[in-house]
């Protein structure tokens, strides 16, 4: 197609389209276009001047997966820049920043698979400190200030003391006679993708980032977590752990693909816990054959002939991870049941939800004999009170 770079468009010699999402593409660069690019990379986005020609002098031979096209993700961080100096609101600030970070998410990548083994991109994390326990009246107190470029730093201790704070001060009132429901803890998600992730860093790293999201004495504890039953938006391609069409009886049912890497990645977070986890599990969409539109994304709802067998998918479900080792605490019915989205989605109305816990689900978890909770309507936080 000639030196100069193409991403996406027609070639004018083969007249082949080479657009498209997650294909691999070629991407040269020629003199005329050095220096413009030089200086997007040093004055725009930052880089240094030894990494920014290091990256000149490599992109001639550089093939890149991208999820959309360079010149696209360019062009609307640009546009989405200028946007945001313009109109003077959130909406703007939103789009500009993530189209910003996109197009910068985009150079890192590429420059952390082409320069990773020549060019450390970060220190390495120092040891993680044992966190102070608290005693008595005294409280620890940690900030965090871009300003000041504070990141967890320890400040002096402060003590709980009766009576108000001095005038013009904050203050917290603790009323130990007045309590509302039992704090269970904090948590985060288990998703293939941050498990493959971890799967490629080195050992030492590996631990360092178990330790500091699950261990109490120097890290942050963390006591919940949610899996994903069948894929989400952060797995690699829609799956399921029935694949066979038809199947209702579940015969072909395996969560081999979790052994994979979550599975792994949970057990190893337990150990650092010292405990088991409690886990949720929620699931993004039913088997692509259960849905009224034959596809696990773009919408579409459960069929009415496979809501037993679905609730049946569920307590399955809950039996392989028990039997590997790996309990889990509750369900919910089904993840952001009202959002028809480019990824695997389930929709419900209120009145299905109901009718689908009430009728089967609801029956199918008590006769289980699994003790597990039910969390109804697990979707976003502003609509909380929608249903």
């Amino acid at each position: 197609c000639g030196p100069s770079a193409q991403l996406s468009g027609r070639c004018p010699r083969v007249g082949r389209r080479v657009c498209g999402l997650g294909m691999k593409l070629s991407l040269a660069v020629t003199w005329k276009y050095i220096f413009p690019v030089f200086l997007v990379l040093t004055c725009v986005l930052r880089v240094n001047i030894v990494a920014a020609s290091l990256l000149l002098v490599l992109l001639p031979q550089a093939n890149l997966q991208l999820s959309i096209s360079w010149k696209t993700a360019a062009a609307l961080a640009v546009v989405a820049a200028l946007a945001t100096q313009a109109l003077d609101n959130p909406l703007a600030c939103m789009a500009g920043k993530f189209f910003v970070d996109l197009c910068y998410s985009r150079l890192g990548s590429f420059a952390y698979r082409t320069l990773g083994g020549i060019v450390h991109f970060a220190d390495a994390a120092a040891p993680l400190p044992t966190v102070e326990q608290p005693q008595g009246d005294l409280v620890h107190v940690v900030r965090t200030a871009k300003a000041t470029g504070e990141r967890l730093t320890p400040l002096p201790p402060l003590r709980l003391a009766p009576g108000g704070a001095p005038s013009g001060q904050p203050g917290v009132v603790l009323d130990a006679d007045t309590r509302f429901q039992r704090f269970l803890g904090f948590g985060g998600s288990f998703t293939e993708s941050s498990a493959e992730l971890l799967q490629q860093m080195g050992p030492a790293q590996q631990e360092q980032i178990l330790e500091a999201y699950f261990s109490e004495a120097t890290g942050l504890g963390f006591k919940l977590g949610r899996v994903h039953m069948g894929s989400c938006d952060f797995s690699r391609g829609n799956w399921s752990c029935v694949e066979e069409e038809g199947d209702t009886e579940l015969r072909s049912f395996s969560i081999e693909r979790y052994e994979q890497s979550i599975l792994p990645m949970i057990r190893r977070a337990q150990a650092k816990a010292g405990e088991p986890l409690m886990l949720m599990a929620s699931p993004w969409s039913p088997p692509w054959w259960m849905k009224d539109t034959l596809s696990m994304t773009q919408g579409g709802k459960l069929r009415p002939e496979h809501r037993a067998a679905w609730a049946r998918h569920y307590v399955r479900f809950a039996e392989a991870f028990k039997a590997a080792g790996v309990p889990l605490w509750s369900f919910t019915v089904q993840n952001e049941p009202q959002a028809a989205t480019p990824w695997e989605n389930c929709l419900y109305t209120h009145e299905e939800e109901r009718d689908f816990v009430r009728d089967f689900l609801g029956p199918a978890l008590e006769a289980s004999g699994l003790g597990l909770k039910l969390l109804i309507w697990d979707h976003n936080r502003d609509d909380m009170f929608a249903r």
